[in-house]
């Protein structure tokens, strides 16, 4: 049986697979600079060790999703885990303000 090696990328709510010969590299995301006369295509140019790339629609239409349905359920497993993390980040932070406007009066 022959296995496949992919790159499991989290878009939005979705997880995508990559076959790994297509990866050169894996970058953070980038922050984008918008182009106002650019085509509706390019969402915006990026730096990357100082070489101007663009990233366009078709990068984002390129990811094509390959889960098994146990991946799928590992997936949404830990996107809910995820989720919970963030939610409880962000009950400390208002606590926190909570704090700190409490001590200010």
């Amino acid at each position: 049986m022959k296995t496949d090696q992919a790159l499991l990328l989290p878009v939005g709510d979705d997880l995508y697979a990559l076959p790994m010969a297509w990866v050169r590299e894996v970058v953070a995301a980038p922050q984008l600079t918008r182009l106002v006369t650019a085509p509706s295509v390019v969402l915006g140019l990026f730096n990357l060790r100082g070489q101007f790339k663009a990233q366009h629609e078709k990068m984002q239409q390129a990811f094509v999703s390959v889960l098994t349905p146990e991946q799928k359920a590992q997936w949404e497993k830990l996107r809910a885990e995820r989720e919970q993390r963030r939610e409880e980040r962000q009950q400390q932070r208002q606590q926190r303000d909570q704090n700190d406007d409490q001590e200010r009066q």
